[in-house]
C-alpha cells in the first residue's frame, strides 16, 4: 500500500541479507518470511536520463546503505509482533498497477480549510524552483544537498497545513498493522496486497464516497476553516475492495481494474493490458484507457477497433475510479517501458510530452473532482434543515460507477439497484472465449 511517501508490503522475506549475529539470530527465531516492511516509496518517473536525476537516485550509491526501512515481524518464541528499524539499500521496484483506493485532493481546492495555505505552498514551490539551478561543475552530493536546502522551506509548509491530516492516517495505519489481528503473510487467494490493503483500511473512516463533515458545518464559518477535525478531509474514496457487494452479483466489465485484477496477469502490466483494448477484440473494452493515448493513437487505431471518441473531460470521468489509477500506474512507471507504435523507444520530445499529459489529466481530473464536491457541499448548505436526511453514498457502491449508469434506491426497505449496467457481460465473455481459440480479433459490436 502507498500512502504519501511511504510503501508498506507484506510477505516480505525479513533480514537474510543482514550479517549482524544479533539480527541473525532474530531470523532463526522469528517467522520473519510472513514479515511486512515500511520503506520510501519510489519516486514518481519524471526524469529521462539527465545528470540531475542523480539528485535523486545515484547510480554510484546503489550498493550504498542509506534508506531507512522498517522491518514488523512475529515472534514464533512470544508471539509478539515486533518492530527493528535499519538501514537499508535502495531497491527498484517494478509494479504491474496501481489501484487508488482514497483520493485526498490535495491542491484540489474542494476544502475551504487549506485553500489559501496550499496557494502560499504553490508560491513557496516556484520561487524554490526558480532559485535552484543544477552546477555540473559540483558534485551530485552538493548538488543533493543545495536542493534538500532549498525544499525546507516547502516540505516545511506542506507539513504544517497537512500534518494534522497525515496524522489521522499515520496513527490509524500504526495501530492496524501492529494489530496481530491483521496478517502479515503473503497469500494470493487470501492476503494478497489488495487483500493487505483492506485489512490497513478497515475501521478508518473512509468508507463513504465524500468525507463526512460536522453538524454545524453549514452554520459556523469557523467550523469550515478550522484545520483539524476527529475523521480525514479526503475529496473522493473508491472503497477498500476491488469488487462491491453489488459487483459480485453484476460485474462492473467496464473497468479496466476490474478485468486486469480478475485475469490475474503476470506478463504485463496494466498500462499494456489497457494496450489490448485497442489492439484486441476483449470482452468488454472501456472508455477510460483512451486517456492515454494522444490524437495521432486514436486515430490510427479508431478505423480498425471500436472505439468511442469522447472528449477528454467525458474519458477522464467514465469511470473515476479507473482513471485515477491508470494515471498513477502511468506515472510511476519507467522511460523504458514506453514504446511508440513501431515499438521504438520514446525520444526526449515523446517522452517530454507523454509526461506533461499526464500531469495535465491529473491536473484536470482533480478541478473535475473538486467541482462535483464544491457543488454538492453547496446544494446541501441550501437546506440545512433536511441535512439529518442527506444520504451519504457508500464508496463501494458508487466508487465503480460508469457516467452512464445510475442508482436507484429505496431506502426504507434497504434495496438497491443500479440501471445502465451491462447485464450480457458472461455472453461477451464466451464469445470473446471462442474468438481467441478461433484466432478471430474481430472487434466486438
Amino acid at each position: 500500500m502507498m500512502f504519501g511517501p511511504l510503501l508498506i508490503e507484506n510477505g516480505v522475506p525479513g533480514y537474510e541479507n543482514l550479517k549482524s549475529k544479533l539480527l541473525f539470530w532474530m531470523v532463526t527465531t522469528c517467522s520473519t518470511s510472513s514479515g511486512a516492511l515500511i520503506s520510501r516509496r519510489p519516486l514518481p518517473s519524471l526524469c529521462l536520463k539527465p545528470q540531475e536525476a542523480l539528485l535523486f537516485a545515484a547510480d554510484h550509491q546503489r550498493d550504498e546503505k542509506t534508506d531507512p526501512e522498517v522491518h514488523i515481524f512475529d515472534d514464533k518464541v512470544s508471539g509478539v509482533r515486533k518492530l527493528h528499524q535499519i538501514l537499508a539499500i535502495n531497491r527498484q521496484r517494478q509494479f504491474l498497477g496501481s489501484v487508488k483506493k482514497i483520493y485526498g485532493g490535495a491542491f484540489s481546492g474542494h476544502a475551504d480549510a487549506f485553500r489559501e495555505g496550499e496557494q502560499e505552498i504553490i508560491k513557496c514551490f516556484i520561487e524554490a524552483a526558480d532559485s535552484f539551478q543544477y552546477l555540473p561543475g559540483k558534485s551530485v552530493a552538493a548538488n543533493r544537498k543545495r536542493l534538500f536546502r532549498h525544499s525546507t522551506l516547502v516540505v516545511g509548509k506542506i507539513q504544517e497545513l497537512f500534518g494534522s491530516e497525515v496524522e489521522i492516517y499515520l496513527q490509524h495505519f500504526a495501530n492496524a498493522i501492529s494489530s496481530l489481528s491483521t496478517p502479515l503473510r503473503w497469500d494470493l487467494d487470501t492476503n494478497n496486497c489488495q487483500h493487505f490493503t483492506r485489512n490497513l483500511l478497515n475501521q478508518l473512516d473512509v468508507s463513504t464516497l465524500f468525507h463526512r463533515f460536522p453538524i454545524n458545518y453549514f452554520n459556523n464559518e469557523a467550523v469550515k476553516k478550522k484545520k483539524q477535525w476527529p475523521f480525514p478531509r479526503y475529496l473522493l474514496s473508491f472503497g477498500s475492495d476491488i469488487d462491491t457487494p453489488i459487483a459480485l452479483l453484476r460485474p462492473q466489465v467496464r473497468s479496466l481494474i476490474w478485468n486486469f485484477y480478475h485475469q490475474k496477469r503476470d506478463d504485463c502490466d496494466m498500462i499494456e493490458f489497457a494496450e489490448q483494448f485497442r489492439t484486441k477484440a476483449c470482452p468488454a473494452p472501456t472508455d477510460t484507457w483512451e486517456i492515454l493515448c494522444d490524437e495521432d493513437v486514436i486515430s490510427e487505431y479508431g478505423a480498425t477497433t471500436r472505439i468511442h471518441r469522447l472528449s477528454m473531460v467525458d474519458a477522464l470521468w467514465a469511470i473515476p475510479r479507473d482513471t485515477v489509477s491508470i494515471l498513477q500506474t502511468g506515472l510511476m512507471r519507467s522511460w523504458a517501458r514506453h514504446s511508440d507504435n513501431e515499438g521504438r523507444s520514446l525520444s526526449p520530445r515523446q517522452w517530454v510530452s507523454n509526461r506533461l499529459r499526464l500531469l495535465h489529466q491529473l491536473d484536470i481530473f482533480a478541478s473535475l473532482c473538486s467541482g462535483l464536491a464544491a457543488t454538492i457541499l453547496r446544494d446541501l448548505g441550501k437546506d440545512v434543515e433536511h441535512l439529518s436526511r442527506y444520504y451519504f453514498p457508500t464508496a463501494e457502491t458508487f466508487g465503480t460507477l460508469h457516467s452512464s449508469e445510475k442508482v436507484v434506491a429505496y431506502p426504507r426497505v434497504g434495496i438497491m439497484f443500479i440501471t445502465g449496467r451491462e447485464r450480457d457481460w458472461w455472453k461477451r465473455e464466451v464469445k470473446h472465449i471462442i474468438d481467441k481459440m478461433t484466432k478471430k480479433r474481430i472487434p466486438l459490436k
